[in-house]
């Protein structure tokens, strides 16, 4: 089991939420940490759907979001050894 990051795109983050900019204005993305339960991939998911209406488990398929967020993750020594969920699965072809 991992944590995992819920994200959501709104113009303002809820609290809880850290917002991510790719671009200079508003929040690309608000993402939320989830660490203080281990899920499993479909919990997860559903966890991140759950949250706020349009959640869903991150997708950093956006290079400028996905080097913000290892930033992130590198400024925080906590979770430098945590693996972590993402919004994609190998569930159909091991690996792949």
């Amino acid at each position: 089991m991992k944590a995992f990051w819920c994200l959501f795109a709104l113009e303002k983050c809820p609290p809880g939420f850290d917002p991510f900019f790719v671009g200079e204005t508003s929040p690309d993305a608000c993402l939320r940490f989830a660490m203080d339960v281990k899920r499993e991939w479909h919990e997860a998911k559903s966890y991140c759907e759950s949250l706020l209406p349009g959640g869903y488990l991150a997708i950093l398929d956006e290079e400028n979001l996905h080097w913000s967020v290892i930033s992130y993750i590198l400024s925080h020594p906590e979770m430098l050894n945590e693996g972590f969920h993402i919004g994609c699965t190998d569930e159909v072809n091991e690996g792949v």
